[in-house]
């Protein structure tokens, strides 16, 4: 066992000193792949979306894909390496949407959701956030406007004011989902602007868990 079976450095004292993620006192036992699992969503309306296809890719190299199913639900069961991959969602009615996820050694699962917007009409922008690890539990959008809004006193989107019609018909702004505990519920959080206005929209994301004390409100 002097080379550690290929897979470490044999120490001073006689013991393996194993690299890249095996493990056992010789480094005989291999690293833990990763199993790719997720859920596939529209970001207009959280719903599930069915027969999108997912590849997993490893810089421009396929290495493996699938088809969501009816609950929107995806994975790549065998299992990858540790490394950095693309998972891309495709789907001909949306845009296509990519995370990046980079999997350490002996890491049995990471869940990625993926969440589908429809193509962006005229002068529209969309903003949409999803966050995987809990906590925090709640994290909030608000999208802070260069004006107040018509026929109120509001001078943003959010949670508690879900939509603004712009002043002088410049369009609108409205929250079309809002996700209140991801502990619960695999939902992103996403703000549609449609407008010609020319001005400053600033974003702005408050953490609004109310179980986790050291995290701020604010980020």
């Amino acid at each position: 066992y002097a080379t550690c079976n290929g897979h470490g450095v044999c120490s001073s004292n006689g013991t393996c000193v194993c690299v890249d993620g095996y493990a056992g006192a010789h480094c005989e036992y291999a690293p833990l792949k990763t199993t790719l699992y997720g859920y596939i969503r529209s970001a207009i309306t959280g719903a599930p979306l069915a027969n999108v296809t997912i590849s997993l890719t490893a810089t421009t190299v396929l290495v493996s894909s699938t088809t969501s199913g009816s609950s929107g639900a995806y994975t790549f069961g065998s299992g990858v390496d540790a490394g950095a991959y693309n998972i891309t969602a495709h789907s001909g009615s949306y845009l296509n949407e990519t995370a990046l996820v980079s999997p350490a050694y002996n890491v049995s699962s990471i869940q990625v959701d993926l969440y589908l917007s429809p193509p962006l009409q005229p002068n529209q922008t969309r903003i949409v956030m999803s966050w995987f690890n809990v906590p925090p539990r709640d994290l909030d959008i608000h999208v802070l406007l260069p004006f107040v809004c018509l026929a109120s006193t509001q001078r943003a989107v959010s949670y508690a004011e879900p939509s603004c019609e712009f002043p002088g018909g410049a369009g609108n702004a409205s929250l079309s989902v809002d996700n209140r505990d991801r502990s619960l519920y695999a939902l992103p959080e996403t703000v549609t602007l449609t407008t010609s206005y020319n001005g400053t929209f600033s974003v702005y994301v408050n953490d609004h868990s109310t179980d986790v004390a050291s995290y701020p409100s604010a980020l």
